[in-house]
């Protein structure tokens, strides 16, 4: 599988020149390093040209279980990337994870810190400062 090293390598400066965060290209480099030691340490040895759905989802059942949803369509949307390249350099005639849908992810799952209610600590302070004390 030394040929995938080499892909992913080429992958890797293709996403670089894009010029995302140094961070994304982290997660991007150790989303595919992930997946490369998984195919390399299945047996029989997996074929980077056969390549089936089936082997894709077994690997997205294992890698991402316990995960959130935004990490799960993360990961996804990092192995079509990788897929789309495969493509483009020949090795995959098509890409079998274009067709693959992730979680379904709505901006209604979070809360953000504007909308979330205060702590009680903070009510309990400003209710108290208003008050007299009747001792």
């Amino acid at each position: 599988m030394r040929r995938w090293d080499r892909l992913m390598d080429g992958y890797l400066e293709e996403y670089a020149g894009r010029g995302r965060s140094a961070a994304m290209e982290a997660r991007v480099a150790y989303v595919l390093s992930r997946w490369g030691r998984w195919m390399k340490r299945r047996r029989p040895r997996v074929q980077l040209e056969r390549v089936d759905p089936d082997l894709l989802v077994s690997f997205m059942r294992k890698q991402t279980s316990f995960r959130s949803k935004s990490t799960v369509y993360g990961t996804l949307s990092v192995m079509r990337g990788m897929g789309d390249y495969l493509v483009r350099e020949g090795v995959w005639i098509a890409n079998p994870l274009r067709w693959m849908k992730g979680p379904k992810v709505t901006p209604y799952h979070r809360n953000s810190n504007a909308t979330a209610p205060p702590p009680a600590a903070a009510i309990r302070i400003s209710s108290s400062v208003g008050c007299e004390s009747t001792l």
